[in-house]
């Protein structure tokens, strides 16, 4: 949180293109990569977190996004990065604005979470939305710049892969990720996703941005510290089992083996490279889909697709509640599958968090994380893109007739970067 560090006095919701900040040294980010690469292999494959936990999606080096997740939602109590807590005042005026929302989720709770969320200003309680955030375990209110009360836990911190590519910002975004990580290897946990590894990572962005910023040259310039970044991401943990009743992962549930224990049992792998097949390939690749057979092959050309029958089983077998993944954009931040039926709501058996609003600037999407509280309470807070005429509907709870054709484009761009990437992992 040094002078000139990025969101130094900034405004939260303003472009980064804006802000200035210096490049850190390349031989200080290596040391940063290996120092979080030697904790994470002291963690196992997978994790099992307990108490009050907050849950991100992909980010895909969307700096503005980490950094608006982190203003409403400080990490650690908000012993860090406390530039940010001092921009709340600019939050509360954007709740006020209904670009963001508080939505709260528990079983048997009235409404429809698949339905439009409801950002109207008028049924957007600002209070309402201070008192979420002031009453969150391990905070006060921004009067108290974040600060730990006395015997409380700060709130947990996780997140579900793909922190790189298509964004101008994942070796920042990683960055900051990172060094959380070696200051509080308790409170912060990252899971990989299926752009955390070479293939992927090589063709859709990061490889460039570390070779744009970091140059050509031998040694450790860009493409060695690539390298070191890809090194790193073999280590990273696949799976976290939240309050023994979320299971948390970037794609899906695995078809071959289905039982937690199985996994727990085995080897430890790591480091390794994403397979193109297998469960390590499921873990990051596979999807929810509502068809008739439990697998289908997948329109990614990797992996598979599950329906609900499949998840059903996962989740009696493994006596566990909710699947909790990333993985797929969400026009509104997060979505339940399956899918509502009629007048009956989803049955609310999986979920998936998109972080990343306005995806690379082009899906016109909220981005959202989702906060799990030690009683098991499940809140949402939703981003809308600040400025985006596209996202006005989402406040005003309608669709204009236009936006329907804007929302099947976006959904085609979807397709084609999806098939895009599969077609690559399945050439590799």
């Amino acid at each position: 949180d040094g002078g000139g560090g990025i969101g130094g006095g900034s405004a939260p919701y303003q472009s980064l293109s804006s802000i200035k900040y210096n490049l850190l040294p390349v031989e200080l980010v290596k040391n940063i990569v290996l120092a979080a690469r030697d904790v994470l292999m002291s963690e196992s494959l997978i994790l099992q977190i307990e108490g009050s936990v907050a849950i991100a999606g992909d980010i895909h080096g969307q700096l503005q996004d980490l950094i608006n997740v982190f203003a409403v939602e400080p990490p650690c109590g908000g012993r860090y990065l406390s530039r940010l807590g001092a921009l709340s005042a600019e939050y509360d005026e954007y709740t006020k604005s209904g670009n963001a929302a508080s939505r709260k989720y528990t079983e048997g709770g009235s409404g429809n979470p698949n339905a439009l969320p409801d950002t109207t200003p008028s049924s957007t309680s600002t209070a309402g939305e201070k008192r979420d955030r002031d009453t969150t375990p391990g905070t006060k209110s921004k009067s108290s710049n974040y600060k730990l009360k006395d015997g409380d836990a700060p709130r947990k911190y996780l997140f579900l892969g793909d922190y790189v590519d298509r964004g101008d910002y994942s070796v920042e975004t990683m960055l900051i990720l990172l060094c959380l990580k070696i200051l509080q290897p308790k409170e912060v946990f990252l899971l990989r996703g299926n752009h955390e590894s070479a293939t992927i990572s090589r063709t859709y962005g990061f490889l460039r941005e570390c070779t744009s910023k970091y140059g050509h040259g031998p040694g450790v310039g860009g493409e060695s510290l690539w390298r070191i970044f890809v090194e790193m991401f073999m280590c990273l943990p696949v799976i976290a089992i939240v309050n023994s009743a979320i299971f948390c992962v970037h794609g899906g549930i695995p078809r071959d083996v289905d039982s937690v224990q199985r996994i727990l049992a085995m080897q430890d792998v790591r480091p390794y490279d994403t397979p193109n097949n297998g469960f390590l390939c499921d873990l990051v690749w596979c999807d929810p889909e509502d068809h008739d057979a439990e697998y289908m092959p997948n329109s990614r050309r990797v992996s598979y697709t599950f329906n609900e029958g499949a998840l059903d089983m996962f989740l009696r077998r493994n006596q566990l509640q909710l699947v909790c993944r990333a993985h797929q954009v969400m026009e509104h931040g997060y979505g339940f599958f399956p899918p509502p039926r009629g007048s009956a709501p989803s049955t609310r058996k999986l979920v998936t968090i998109f972080t990343a609003s306005n995806y690379v600037n082009s899906f016109a999407n909220a981005g959202a994380i989702m906060l799990v509280d030690a009683d098991m309470s499940i809140h949402f807070k939703v981003f809308n893109p600040v400025g985006l005429k596209e996202l006005a509907f989402l406040e005003r709870g309608v669709v204009p007739e236009d936006a329907h054709g804007a929302r099947s484009a976006a959904r085609q761009r979807q397709w084609a970067l999806e098939a895009a990437e599969g077609t690559t992992m399945a050439q590799k």
